[in-house]
């Protein structure tokens, strides 16, 4: 992993002959990059960044000798850093330039670290040391700059997380990581906990430009992170420059053609970035984004060619104020309203059953560092966010219900939605480097505090089953003598967190890493102790090869979905057999009352290998054992004889029959992560990744019931693969500069098909759960760019395919085994074309 040391400035006189104003002098900074022990490292990539707050991006490579410079830069702070193809983040070293100064550095790098030693050839102020707080899990970054040249169809940041090995888009459209479920992974914005505190999904869109760094961190992560059993997902936006820059992408809209006449608007997602610095201490950026949409689906019955619909805001506004050289501040306002037309639209589902879900969000974020001196500081992250969820069908409802049959379904949506959720956050992090050099302490201690609640309303209406003869056999209702029921749902909790972490490292190569969490969430009472321990060894000392390891215990929070359970609509279900007989069932929602909180216990190996100056491989083993998982199951009584007119009244239900929310849930995700990183030629990388793996655990999990779009048919809970299980998946994806400013970059996904369960005609399993598997995916995209100048103004316009080869990659399957067409896999994923166009003045 390549980790920042210090800095250590040495001043020295000013020199004479320079009689300029301070203010127009030019500095530099030169160097070279080496081994360890001093041999010198050629053609890597050297990457500088300022000054702030504009973060102009300047790259060179060192030539056969190591040697690098950076010439004609104003004063002002600096990001250094060195790009190396390697599997952890790239750290960057802040130094600081004055007036007509010159720095000279070495830049020592290898797997386990890189340190950067700064002469000063100039008149300088100290510059603040930078505190290693990365811990012996497995992280990744992805820059800005690598970001928006990535081939994405949805130009969003979380769309580029399943590049990363080990995580994956699963068959409901959300991120899981680590094979864990997708409410199991934490998702941070500038260190501000967004996720949706009901369901755990996160929802906010955020305009790509704005972004400067998205990291992963997977396995035993520091203690200074808690609520997760996957992975922390963090988002950091950019700094404001110093001159007033704006950058426009994708304004162009693309037709909707069909028949050779046009129907409208198929696609428009402009989005544009304008900051600047309003004065030297204080700077702004605002970034607007819009998307709107149709994408269509494949396979539909009566295969009419319909289509999705989404539309989605997005604006974020931003301040950095440092109003001094030991403060600095970050004032963010985000708002996200998106929505969503014919959600549940599929090979299976008509226009008229699906159903129209929006979302809104709003949060207030502020960050402030304080630096006490170069060995401590204090971090300070303060959020409010309110988040809005409306879900209702897309027809309007009258009662009519939704209609399952074998092979397809029809009437209308059964869920309707209306909930509003409050979130309050307050987390400060101490930072501080104890003893010298050799013996030496990277410290971390904090607190954080969460308050949520939640307030909504929760509608369900009838579900009726078909066998393949039309005959009607099992009705799902809600209880009451009307076809709905509204169950109103309202609550709060709070939670609150300590930790501490260390970083011992004796010596230069081998470091320690010791950390304690102990946290309290009212929604079960309990005080949850998390230890972790991990180490780091240079095996050969010689910084080309990094042994690591680590094991540690994590939890989730309980989500307020999962705390109010009880509060979700008693289900009456009624079945009939092919006489017509049939038999009641009333499951009021229950919860265990002394319900806990989900841990796991996460252990992991790994070995990371610099081959040469060009290519690095790694090699890692995570095993993840989840206990006390929240999963749902059926406690029936005898069913009650149908006798019409006579028993049609609500039966009163025993304590201990119902829909049950317990701790008895359980899971282990098993994963061997082979990648290599390889540079080519002075620029570009190959990133190729294979993941083995394996997922098994309870199905039934809460998101079945407390989702946007919640599952009809609540069966008995079973064991078996994750419904995002992938045994092997292997993705390949680079950037290549081409001649005449081409840029190439290309992606290549292979993967083994997702699991699905053979159901009977009431719909439920007719195997053991998860059995059968979809086709293998194969998608092969290529985006192609290129930049140019129109009237002095850089521009970059270009093409992505995705799925170029046209393969058939289905989404639905007809499960049912009664049906004549059981097996039969439908709505494909198509070949499609984005146009990209980027503007910069």
């Amino acid at each position: 992993m390549l980790v920042p040391a210090t800095t250590s400035a040495t001043p020295t006189p000013q020199r004479q002959e320079d009689q300029r104003p301070i203010s127009s002098r030019l500095g530099a900074i030169g160097g070279a990059v080496m081994e360890p022990d001093g041999t010198p490292i050629p053609h890597v990539i050297v990457k500088l960044v300022g000054p702030a707050p504009r973060q102009t991006e300047r790259r060179v490579q060192a030539d056969k000798d190591g040697r690098f410079e950076f010439t004609q830069l104003r004063h002002g702070d600096y990001r250094l850093a060195v790009e190396l193809p390697g599997l952890q983040a790239r750290k960057a070293v802040s130094v600081v330039i004055l007036p007509g100064q010159r720095l000279e550095t070495n830049v020592r790098l290898s797997l386990f670290a890189y340190s950067v030693e700064v002469s000063i050839v100039a008149r300088s102020a100290d510059s603040p040391q930078i505190i290693d707080t990365d811990s012996t899990a497995a992280r990744r970054e992805l820059t800005n700059r690598e970001l928006t040249r990535l081939p994405l169809p949805v130009e969003q940041v979380l769309d580029a997380l399943p590049i990363f090995p080990g995580v994956v888009r699963g068959p409901n459209g959300l991120i899981s990581i680590g094979g864990t479920l997708p409410a199991d992974s934490v998702y941070l914005f500038n260190n501000a906990d967004l996720m949706d505190p009901f369901t755990g999904v996160y929802q906010l869109r955020l305009p790509l430009e704005a972004i400067e760094t998205m990291s992963l961190e997977s396995g035993v992560s520091s203690a200074a992170y808690g609520d997760r059993l996957g992975g922390v997902v963090n988002v950091t936006t950019a700094s404001a420059g110093t001159n007033w820059d704006t950058e426009i992408v994708s304004p162009f809209p693309r037709p909707w053609l069909k028949g050779g006449r046009y129907r409208g608007i198929r696609r428009f997602t402009p989005r544009i970035r304008i900051s600047g610095s309003l004065s030297p201490e204080l700077s702004m950026s605002q970034s607007f984004g819009f998307r709107f949409e149709r994408e269509q689906v494949f396979d539909t019955p009566g295969d009419r060619g319909d289509h999705t619909i989404v539309q989605q805001w997005q604006s974020l506004t931003q301040f950095d104020w440092k109003p001094d050289e030991k403060n600095d501040f970050r004032f963010t306002l985000l708002g996200s309203p998106d929505g969503l037309s014919r959600a549940g639209l599929s090979g299976l589902t008509p226009i008229e059953a699906t159903s129209e879900i929006d979302h809104g969000t709003i949060a207030i974020v502020t960050n402030h560092q304080h630096r006490f001196d170069e060995r401590s500081f204090f971090d300070t992250t303060l959020q409010f966010n309110r988040q809005s969820a409306s879900v209702v069908p897309q027809t309007l409802p009258g009662g009519v219900g939704f209609d399952m049959f074998p092979d397809h379904n029809d009437g209308t949506a059964f869920n309707t939605q209306n909930r509003r959720s409050l979130h309050w956050q307050l987390k400060t992090v101490y930072n501080r480097i104890l003893g010298p050099d050799a013996g030496r302490h990277l410290l971390q201690a904090g607190f954080e505090v969460h308050q949520m609640n939640i307030e909504g309303t929760y509608t369900n209406g009838p579900i009726r089953i078909y066998d393949d003869e039309g005959r009607l056999r099992r009705l799902i209702e809600s209880i009451s003598t009307s076809p709905n029921v509204v169950q109103r749902q309202h609550g709060n909790k709070w939670e609150g967190a300590v930790f501490v972490q260390d970083r011992w490292r004796p010596n230069s190569h081998f470091w320690l890493d010791v950390g304690l969490r102990v946290s309290h969430d009212s929604a079960v009472g309990s005080v949850r102790f998390a230890p972790r321990i991990g180490a780091a060894w240079d095996l050969n000392g010689d910084g080309k090869t990094l042994l690591k390891g680590a094991i540690g215990v994590v939890h989730r929070r309980v989500f307020l979905a999962e705390q109010f359970w009880d509060l979700f609509p008693t289900r009456v279900e009624t079945t009939w057999d092919e006489d017509g007989n049939g038999e009641r069932l009333y499951l009021p929602s229950r919860r265990q009352e002394d319900l806990d909180s989900p841990r796991a216990l996460i252990w992991t190996v790994s070995a990371t290998r610099r081959l040469g100056a060009r290519i690095t491989a790694h090699v890692a083993y995570t095993q993840r054992d989840s206990l006390n998982q929240l999963v749902f199951d059926r406690v029936e009584h005898t069913p009650i004889a149908v006798i019409p007119g006579v028993n049609d009244l609500p039966f009163l239900v025993p304590d201990d029959v119902g829909i049950f929310l317990t701790n008895a849930g359980r899971s282990a995700s098993k994963q061997v992560e082979l990648t290599a990183n390889i540079r080519v030629g002075q620029q570009d990388q190959l990133f190729i990744s294979y993941v083995t793996s394996s997922a098994l655990g309870d199905l039934n999990d809460f998101s079945l019931v407390a989702s946007a779009m919640p599952a009809p048919v609540l069966r008995h809970n079973t064991r078996a693969a994750l419904r995002h299980d992938t045994p092997n998946r292997l993705v390949i994806w680079g950037t290549f500069h081409l001649p005449w400013e081409f840029i190439a970059s290309p992606s290549i996904e292979w993967r083994n098909g997702f699991p699905w369960s053979s159901l009977d005609v009431y719909r439920d399993y007719a195997g053991t759960g998860n059995e059968r598997r979809f086709p293998d995916y194969f998608s092969p995209d290529l985006q192609v760019t290129k930049g140019f100048r129109l009237a002095g103004i850089p521009l970059r316009a270009g093409i992505l395919v995705t799925n170029f080869i046209f393969r058939d990659n289905p989404r639905d399957v007809i499960a049912t085994v009664d049906s004549p067409r059981f097996g039969e896999f439908l709505n494909k994923v198509p070949s499609r074309v984005y146009f990209r166009f980027a503007a910069t003045f």
